[in-house]
C-alpha cells in the first residue's frame, strides 16, 4: 500500500474504498438501517376469481428488505394464493398456498430484498364476492443516495 497518501485520491472519500491487497476498490452498497418497514394491506370487498392485495411500492432512493411476511384470507377458501414480489411487471412467486383456510395465517420468514417500484403482492386466485385478505410486510428500509 505504499504510495497511498493523496487525500485528494477517490479512494479516500468517505471510505467507499477498499484495498484488496493489490489495488484500491469500490465498494458495493453497504446495507445499514434507517428505519422499521411496518405494513399491512386489507380488502374486505375482494371480486370473484382472480384478486390482489398489494403492500405499497418501494419509493425512489428506498431499498426495502423484508425479513416476515404474512398474509389470510377470510372466507370461503379460494383455490390458491401467491405471495409474490412484482418488479418490473412480472411476478416471482415467494411461496403459494393450495385452499388456504379461512382466518388462518400462513408466513415465511426470509430476507428479500426489493428495489425502487418493486412491491410485494398477495395473488389470489377462485376469491368469493366481498370475502377479506391481508398481507402484512416487516422488515427494514435503507435509504440510498446514488
Amino acid at each position: 500500500m505504499s504510495g497511498i497518501t493523496n487525500p485528494a485520491e477517490a479512494y479516500f472519500k468517505d471510505g467507499l474504498w477498499t484495498w484488496d491487497g493489490s489495488v484500491w476498490r469500490k465498494q458495493p452498497l453497504l446495507f445499514g438501517y434507517t428505519d422499521n418497514l411496518l405494513q399491512r394491506t386489507t380488502t374486505s370487498t375482494l371480486p370473484a376469481g382472480a384478486a390482489n392485495v398489494d403492500l405499497a411500492a418501494v419509493p425512489s432512493s428506498y431499498v426495502y428488505v423484508y425479513t416476515s411476511l404474512l398474509f389470510c384470507y377470510i372466507g370461503t377458501p379460494p383455490t390458491y394464493a401467491f405471495v409474490q414480489i412484482m418488479r418490473g411487471g412480472n411476478p416471482y412467486e415467494l411461496f403459494s398456498q393450495l385452499a388456504p383456510v379461512s382466518i388462518q395465517g400462513y408466513d415465511r420468514e426470509g430476507w428479500w430484498v426489493l428495489k425502487a417500484a418493486d412491491f410485494v403482492r398477495l395473488a389470489i386466485a377462485g376469491a368469493t364476492l366481498n370475502d377479506t385478505a391481508f398481507i402484512v410486510g416487516t422488515g427494514f428500509a435503507l435509504k440510498i443516495n446514488e
